[in-house]
């Protein structure tokens, strides 16, 4: 096996999967918006049990307390995220408006023993992220987690997506673990299985997994000397596509697969409006079963991309660790 068929491959899938960074999704300040109106009925909820029926009193704030230990920090960040949005006073109207809404949703309404006592019940279980629909859970995940992205990982909250099946997957059968806040987008590209973007969809940050056959003879092994001699920084250097700029590369073990770990930062121009947009990439990559297996974390959009890519690299790391390449264990 030559090793220059798999730089092409490589080079070409790296300066391909730099345009799929950009996702359409409805503006973010709507479904934060509903988000907040949710919070804030459910806040109005608890409150009138603990007026109507006291002997729940302790039970409920019990719950209040519970949901505030795990989803404080996004309470307070979706209400600062929505008065800079608006500014302080419109903020203050579509407070009161809603606050109206809920209001006369609950004025007809009997409460029964039995409905408080639910209410708290479920109320407890969202505080353990449990009943809480799409996209409530995820846009707390995020305003909870966004200065430490990897604790949302720590924490359990991940969602696990498994190549076996998938059309663009070329007949690979691994896994990955993501965040539960990262939207599941199907790729425009041919050769990226699949993407998540940040925030629900609305980030700027990505991760991308794809798999590429490397067209070797039948029966042929990838022998530990060549995968060494690919995977060196001698070697890798070679690869950074035309215009990127190379920042480093180091050896790793992905489920037992000698790869590496490349970072590069490039530009991207917006065809339609012909805006540029710097990009850094960190890639991990495997060889196994013939075939090249890449997972592409990737940062955008911002002043300082080193402190940006600083910021999600122990998240990055963590998905990487996440891999399961399930054909060596059949």
């Amino acid at each position: 096996m030559k090793t220059l068929t798999i730089f092409f491959i490589f080079t070409y899938t790296l300066l391909v999967s730099a345009q799929e960074t950009f996702s359409d999704n409805r503006p973010k300040y709507k479904r934060v918006s509903e988000v907040y109106g949710f919070l804030m009925g459910q806040e109005f909820s608890i409150n009138l049990i603990k007026e109507i029926f006291p002997s729940f009193e302790f039970k409920a704030k019990k719950a209040e307390l519970a949901f505030n230990s795990s989803f404080g920090k996004a309470v307070l960040g979706i209400h600062e995220y929505l008065v800079e949005l608006f500014g302080p006073i419109e903020f203050e109207t579509f407070r009161n408006d809603l606050l109206k809404k809920i209001e006369l949703e609950y004025e007809n309404r009997e409460i029964s023993m039995e409905i408080a006592a639910g209410f708290i019940n479920d109320f407890e279980k969202r505080a353990l992220g449990n009943g809480l629909s799409t996209p409530i859970l995820e846009t707390l995940l995020f305003f909870q987690f966004e200065e430490k992205p990897e604790l949302e990982f720590m924490q359990g909250f991940t969602q696990t997506f498994k190549t076996k099946g998938h059309p663009k997957a070329k007949g690979s059968d691994w896994q990955i673990k993501v965040p539960s806040s990262w939207k599941v987008i199907e790729a425009d590209r041919p050769n990226i299985i699949k993407k998540f973007i940040s925030d629900y969809g609305s980030g700027e940050e990505s991760i991308m997994i794809m798999t590429q056959d490397l067209e070797l003879p039948k029966d042929y092994k990838v022998s530990k000397e060549e995968i060494n001699e690919l995977f060196s920084e001698k070697e890798v250097i070679k690869m950074t596509p035309k215009g990127a700029k190379f920042i480093s590369f180091n050896k790793v073990t992905i489920d037992n697969y000698s790869g590496g770990v490349m970072e590069v930062e490039l530009k991207q121009t917006n065809e339609e409006d012909k805006s540029v947009m710097s990009i850094r990439m960190v890639q991990y990559m495997f060889i196994a079963n013939g075939k090249m297996y890449l997972l592409q974390g990737t940062v955008s959009d911002d002043k300082d991309l080193a402190s940006k890519m600083k910021k999600f690299t122990p998240l990055f790391k963590m998905v990487a660790k996440s891999i399961v390449e399930n054909e060596q264990y059949k």
